[in-house]
C-alpha cells in the first residue's frame, strides 16, 4: 500500500469529521464500515497517573506492512472522552494513510477538563516517543507530526504549537478557547432549558 501523505481532499474530510459533518447519514460514510485498527496503549502522565491513549492506523497497516506514516496528535474537547474522539475520525486514517493518537489526558485535577494545563501539554508533546516505545512496529515520519483539536482540544493544539514549535509540521484548531475569562463569562449567556440545567 504505497499511499503516503495527507492529500488536500483527505485534509478537508478530516476537517468535516472534526466538526461533526460526517456521520452515519452522510452518503457512504458510515461508522459501521470503519476500516481502521485501534491500538490501546498506556502512559504515565506528568503527575504520575496511568492513562490510556488510542492510536488509530489504517486497517492494512501492521508489523509486516509498515511504511512511515504521518502522525496527528488529537487532544479531545471539553468533557469528551478519548474514545469519542476516536469515533470522530471514522475511517479517515485509512483514506489518507496516517496515524492518529487520542490521549485521555490529565489536567491539574481532572482528565476530561484539562484546559491546557502545562503538564497536559508536555504529555501531548511526548506522544511520539510514547508511541514509539509502546508500538515498535508503528513507524512515524518525524517531520510530519501534526496536531488537530476542537474546543478545549483546539486550545491545547494551539498551546502545543506555541510551546513545542519544532515538534509540529502543522496544526489546526477549531473553536479553540483563547480567552478563558471571556469563555467563563460567556457560559452565563448561553441559552439553557431544563434538560440543559439538569445536565449542568
Amino acid at each position: 500500500m504505497g499511499r503516503r501523505g495527507l492529500p488536500g481532499s483527505v485534509a478537508v474530510l478530516a476537517v468535516c469529521a472534526g466538526i461533526g459533518l460526517l456521520g452515519p447519514s452522510s452518503g457512504s460514510a458510515s461508522w459501521d464500515q470503519v476500516l481502521v485498527k485501534v491500538v490501546t496503549i498506556h502512559y504515565k502522565t506528568h503527575d504520575g497517573y496511568r492513562r490510556a491513549a488510542y492510536v488509530v492506523v489504517p486497517d492494512w497497516y501492521g508489523a509486516g506492512n509498515n511504511p512511515p506514516l504521518p502522525l496527528i496528535i488529537s487532544p479531545h474537547g471539553r468533557g469528551v472522552s478519548a474514545e469519542q474522539n476516536v469515533a470522530r475520525w471514522g475511517n479517515l486514517p485509512t483514506l489518507g494513510s496516517f496515524a492518529v493518537v487520542n490521549p485521555e489526558g490529565q489536567g491539574r485535577r481532572f482528565r476530561r477538563f484539562s484546559w491546557g494545563y502545562a503538564g497536559q501539554i508536555e504529555d501531548l508533546a511526548r506522544m511520539p516517543q510514547i508511541i514509539r516505545r509502546a508500538i515498535p512496529w508503528l513507524r512515524i515520519e518525524p517531520k510530519r507530526i501534526y496536531a488537530f483539536g476542537t474546543s478545549m482540544g483546539g486550545q491545547e493544539t494551539l498551546l502545543l504549537a506555541a510551546r513545542h514549535p519544532k515538534l509540529l509540521a502543522g496544526a489546526a484548531a477549531f473553536d479553540p478557547v483563547t480567552d478563558m475569562a471571556q469563555r467563563y463569562r460567556d457560559f452565563a449567556r448561553l441559552p439553557c432549558n431544563r434538560g440543559c440545567l439538569r445536565k449542568w
